[in-house]
C-alpha cells in the first residue's frame, strides 16, 4: 500500500472542501442558457402552465428532464438564473459525492482533491461552458455516484431499504435518458455479486434483495409513464421517445471522431486517472472500486453508442475519471508532504496545479470567468455583460436576449411566437409560447422518420389555427448531423409558402431573422381611456386557441420607421 500522510480533519477541512468547490463552481450561477437548456426550460414553462411533455411540447429526452426543469423554475423563478441556480447546487452535491467516494477509496486526504477535480470537470472553463454545463448528463452523474456511494456502504448494501433506494436512483436516471440503462444494470450486477461474494449466507436473502432492487428500479419509470398515460399522453410519449429516438440514434459522427476527441480533450485527465485507478486502493473499498470502474466503462460505452460526441455527453464518464484523478493528486500531495517536512502546506498548491494541468480547462478563460463573477457580485459588471461572451447555440447569449426583449415588447402575453431552428431559448426568455408542440424544427426534419408527413401536417394546421405573431428563422446553424434551418425551410415548401404569404421580414439580430405576421398588430396597443385592446387571438394557458374565450380581430396600424 502507498504511504499516507496525515490530513487535516474536522470542521476546518470540511469547510475548505465546501468553499473551494463552491468558489470554483460559482460562475455556473451566472451563465446564460444555451439552446439545449433553453428548450428544456421552455418545456418546464409549458408544464407549469398545466401542459404535458410530448403532448404539448416535443423533445426526445425522458420525462424527468422536463419535470426537473419545471421544478427548478418553480423553486428559483422562471429565469436563466433560476435554472443555473438549481444546477449549481446539483454540481456542488456531485463534488460532495466525489469527496466521500474518494475518502472511501484512499482515505481522508483524498477528499479535497476529488472534490476539486470534479468541480473543474463540471465548470468546463472555456468558451463552451454555457453549452456543456447544466445538461441532463450532469443529473445522471449525480444519481449514479449516489448509487455507487450507497452500494459501496456495506450496511446500506445489505439493507433492503438501502437496495431499494440505490436502485430507485438508477431507475430515476433512466427516466432522464435511455443511455442511463446500461450503467444502471452494470451497477446493479456488481452490487448483487458483491453481496453474494462478501457473505455466503446472504444467498438466503438474495431473493428479497433482488425484489427490493427490482421494485425500486421500476418505480420511477412506471410512475412517470403511468402519469403520462393517465393524462392521455402515452401515445405521444411512445412516438417521440421510442420511435423518434430509434431514428435519431442512426445519426452519428463516427467512432474515430469520438476517440480522437477523448484523446485531445480528456487525454491528460485519462492518464492521471489511470494512475489513481491502478495504484491507489483501500482494501476495505473493493466494492466501491469495482462499482466506479464499472460505471466508467459503461458510460464510455454509452458515449460510443450515441456517437454524437458533444463534450457534455462525456460528463458521466469523465466524472468517474475525475475521482480517480483526485486519488492520484492526493497521493502526490501525501508524498510531497512527507518529503517537505515543516513545509508540508506547499503540497496543497502542488496538488491543485497538477489537477489544473490534467483537467482541460482554459486557465485564462476560467480566471476571467472568476474575476467577472466577483465583479458582478460587487455590482461593477452587469449580468448581461458577463453573459454576452458565451456562445449559446447559433448565436451569443446577447443576441438571444435582444431578440427576446424585442419580441416581448411588441407582443402581448397571450400571443405566440415560433422559432424555426433549435433556439427555443428565445421563447423562454420572451415568455411567449409556441403555437404548436413542434417548437423545435429538427423534430420535423429527421430524414427517414415515418411519422414526418403526419407531424408536418399537424404543424401546419396548428399555425393555421393560431398564427404566431413572430416567426424567427435561424441562419447558419448547421452541424455535422443537422442541415441548416434555412435549408430545411426550403425542403418544407408548404411552410415556406406560409411564411412568404403571411409574414414579412421585420428585422434581424445577427443570425436570427424575425418575420412579423401580416394579419394583425404585434404591439400591446391601448385605446382611448388607457384600456387595452383585445388580443388578435384569445388563447388558453398553453398558448393554444381557446373556444371558451371571445376572439376579436383588430385592424393593424401602419408600420412606420420601425414602429407601429
Amino acid at each position: 500500500m502507498p504511504r499516507r500522510a496525515s490530513a487535516p480533519s474536522g470542521w476546518f477541512a470540511l469547510t475548505a472542501e465546501w468553499l473551494l468547490a463552491a468558489l470554483c463552481l460559482s460562475p455556473l450561477l451566472l451563465l446564460p442558457l444555451a439552446r439545449d437548456q433553453g428548450h428544456f426550460a421552455y418545456a418546464g414553462q409549458v408544464i407549469l402552465d398545466g401542459g404535458l411533455p410530448y403532448r404539448d411540447v416535443f423533445d426526445q429526452k425522458g420525462p424527468a428532464t422536463h419535470y426537473t426543469f419545471a421544478l427548478a423554475l418553480a423553486l428559483f423563478g422562471q429565469t436563466a438564473w433560476g435554472v443555473r441556480c438549481f444546477f449549481f447546487f446539483a454540481a456542488l452535491l456531485t463534488t460532495r459525492l466525489a469527496a466521500v467516494i474518494g475518502q472511501r477509496l484512499a482515505g481522508h486526504q483524498a477528499r479535497l482533491p476529488c472534490a476539486l477535480a470534479m468541480a473543474l470537470v463540471l465548470v468546463q472553463g472555456d468558451e463552451g461552458t454555457a453549452w456543456h454545463s447544466g445538461q441532463v448528463e450532469d443529473l445522471l452523474l449525480v444519481l449514479q455516484l449516489a448509487a455507487v456511494w450507497l452500494y459501496g456502504n456495506g450496511a446500506a448494501q445489505r439493507s433492503r431499504w438501502g437496495a431499494a433506494l440505490a436502485a430507485g436512483l438508477l431507475g430515476l436516471a433512466c427516466t432522464y435518458k435511455p443511455t442511463a440503462l446500461l450503467p444502471s444494470l452494470v451497477l446493479l450486477t456488481i452490487a448483487g455479486a458483491a453481496l453474494l461474494r462478501g457473505d455466503p449466507a446472504a444467498r438466503l436473502s438474495c431473493r428479497a434483495w433482488l425484489a427490493c432492487s427490482l421494485g425500486g428500479f421500476l418505480v420511477p419509470p412506471f410512475v412517470a409513464i403511468g402519469y403520462l398515460a393517465a393524462r392521455g399522453a402515452f401515445d405521444d410519449f411512445w412516438m417521440i421517445v421510442i420511435d423518434f429516438n430509434s431514428a435519431y440514434a442512426g445519426l452519428k459522427n463516427g467512432f474515430a471522431k469520438g476517440m480522437s476527441m477523448l484523446v485531445k480533450r480528456w487525454g491528460r485527465l485519462t492518464v492521471l486517472a489511470s494512475w489513481g485507478a491502478v495504484a491507489v486502493r483501500a482494501p476495505s473499498a473493493k466494492t466501491t472500486d469495482r462499482l466506479l470502474w464499472g460505471l466508467a466503462v459503461a458510460n464510455l460505452a454509452m458515449v460510443a453508442w450515441q456517437g454524437k460526441y458533444w463534450p457534455y455527453h462525456w460528463t458521466p464518464f469523465v466524472g468517474c475519471l475525475a475521482i480517480f484523478a483526485g486519488l492520484s493528486a492526493a497521493q502526490v500531495a501525501a508524498e510531497l508532504a512527507q518529503r517537505l517536512g515543516r513545509w508540508w502546506p506547499m503540497a496543497t498548491p502542488a496538488m491543485l496545479a497538477l489537477l489544473l494541468a490534467a483537467v482541460p480547462v482554459d486557465l485564462q478563460y476560467l480566471s476571467g470567468m472568476w474575476r467577472s463573477t466577483v465583479r458582478v457580485a460587487a455590482g461593477r459588471e452587469s449580468l448581461d455583460t458577463f453573459r454576452a461572451r458565451f456562445n449559446c447555440g447559433a448565436v451569443d447569449a446577447d443576441v438571444h436576449r435582444q431578440a427576446a426583449e424585442y419580441i416581448r415588447s411588441r407582443t402581448s402575453p397571450g400571443e405566440t411566437m415560433l422559432v424555426w431552428g433549435y433556439e427555443t431559448v428565445v421563447n423562454f426568455l420572451a415568455d411567449r409560447r409556441a403555437p404548436t408542440r413542434f417548437a423545435v424544427d429538427r423534430i420535423l426534419c429527421l430524414k427517414g422518420f415515418k411519422r414526418q408527413a403526419a407531424w408536418r401536417a399537424e404543424f401546419l394546421h396548428s399555425l393555421g389555427q393560431n398564427p404566431p405573431a413572430y416567426i424567427v428563422v435561424v441562419d447558419h446553424n448547421g452541424t455535422s448531423i443537422w442541415r441548416e434551418s434555412t435549408e430545411e425551410l426550403q425542403r418544407f415548401p408548404e411552410f415556406q409558402e406560409l411564411v412568404s404569404r403571411d409574414y414579412v421580414e421585420e428585422t434581424r439580430f445577427d443570425r436570427l431573422r424575425l418575420y412579423h405576421w401580416r394579419g394583425g398588430s404585434c404591439a400591446p396597443n391601448v385605446v382611448e381611456g388607457g384600456l387595452p385592446r383585445p388580443s388578435r387571438l384569445a388563447l388558453d394557458g398553453l398558448g393554444r386557441p381557446s373556444s371558451d374565450l371571445a376572439c376579436e380581430d383588430i385592424t393593424s396600424p401602419e408600420w412606420i420607421d420601425g414602429r407601429w
